[in-house]
């Protein structure tokens, strides 16, 4: 093989026996023809470029640093005016963009203030109603079912007639439970309002009791005295059977008179039961209300189609009137009244101040509510002056 003293290719100085330059790495001997084909050369490993780029990379570095002070001594010298010798005493202020105004948090509605219960306003006061001339309005009560009182009337005789002192004797011809005094009996014999003083001018008195031992034909008498003087005597055949519940009633479409009562019954002329009540007098010059009447209508303040005490009503009517004479009212008096059915209370009482005429005929009427008919039953009206039982009475709807 011949070598040459330099690379043919990059003209690098080769060493003795070189076969390739060491500077570019490649082949620098010419092959002899009869020389064998010497193997390829394997080519060597290139130098690596690791440090060239790590100084270069140093120089970088320190060169963006040095950048950096120099612009900071620049800021710093411009913000505070500062001149350096040689430098420009003309300064430029840097408007530096100010940062973005950072939008304000939405603001958090606040909890909504539960408004306060409201104050329940008290219940208003009424005043008590005054009291028409013409009327005392009454509230309106549901009917009920009763027994059609028995009658019996005055004899009016105008010499009094003494009633003999009897005593009541237990016989073989029946007997009777002491007599309860009422102003009313129900339709199973149960007294309505018993009561053993009644006001004055009161129409009716109910006489409540049990009987056993009696029969069918056997002549019953009573007798109705009145201050040790017969008042009313009814004499008939007994038809009610052996034993069972009966009533007698007496009656005055002008009002019973004040006074003792006593009843007494015979059987087959024998006396087996009595009984005493009394009918109060009223002092003189005293509020009071006369008798209570019932009717089927009103006209003008007064009555239409009257019916006396013990007389019925027939279903079917809407209202039913009850009627009173007031005599000797003042003024600032209290009036109040009441219906009842079969004994119990079924409205609050009504009360009225009365401003008006010392005599005056008050009305109560009695109907449904709903306008409808008034059903079969017991009513009773109770009235009253300054809180006193001043009168009551009693029908019958059948």
């Amino acid at each position: 093989m011949q070598q040459p003293s330099s690379c043919p290719h990059c003209g690098a100085h080769l060493p003795p026996d070189t076969i390739y330059c060491e500077a570019c790495g490649k082949p620098v001997a010419t092959p002899v023809a009869d020389l064998p084909t010497p193997p390829a050369p394997v080519a060597a490993p290139r130098k690596s470029n690791r440090g060239i780029f790590f100084v270069l990379g140093i120089f970088a570095l320190l060169g963006v640093c040095g950048c950096m002070m120099l612009i900071g001594v620049g800021w710093f010298v411009t913000q505070n005016k500062i001149t350096l010798p040689g430098m420009a005493t003309s300064t430029r202020a840097i408007a530096i963009a100010p940062f973005p105004t950072i939008a304000p948090l939405a603001t958090i509605a606040p909890i909504p203030t539960i408004p306060p219960i409201p104050t329940i306003p008290p219940i208003p006061t009424f005043a008590l109603p005054t009291v028409p001339p013409t009327s005392i309005p009454l509230p309106t009560l549901t009917p009920a079912p009763t027994q059609p009182p028995i009658t019996s009337t005055p004899v009016g005789t105008p010499t009094p007639v003494r009633c003999p002192v009897v005593a009541p004797r237990t016989t073989n011809t029946g007997s009777f439970t002491p007599f309860v005094f009422a102003a009313g009996v129900t339709k199973d014999y149960q007294p309505i309002d018993e009561l053993t003083h009644f006001p004055e001018q009161v129409t009716q008195i109910y006489a409540v009791y049990e009987y056993s031992g009696m029969r069918n034909g056997t002549t019953e008498r009573r007798e109705w005295c009145l201050n040790g003087n017969l008042y009313v005597e009814k004499k008939a055949a007994w038809d009610g059977g052996e034993r069972g519940h009966g009533y007698y009633v007496v009656n005055d479409a002008q009002g019973l008179p004040a006074g003792a009562y006593e009843l007494r019954v015979y059987v087959a002329e024998q006396l087996i039961q009595a009984g005493q009540f009394v009918v109060d007098k009223r002092p003189g010059n005293t509020p009071e209300l006369g008798p209570i009447r019932f009717a089927e209508g009103i006209q003008n303040g007064q009555p239409v189609t009257l019916h006396k005490p013990t007389e019925t009503f027939k279903a079917g009517l809407p209202t039913i009137y009850g009627f009173t004479d007031a005599r000797n009212l003042v003024n600032g008096s209290i009036i109040s009244g009441e219906w009842y059915r079969d004994g119990a209370l079924f409205t609050v009482p009504f009360k009225g101040v009365w401003n008006g005429k010392s005599a005056e005929t008050l009305w109560s009427a009695l109907s449904n509510q709903d306008k409808q008919p008034l059903v079969p039953g017991t009513y009773e009206l109770k009235l009253y002056v300054n809180d006193q039982l001043a009168q009551l009475a009693t029908l019958v709807i059948e």
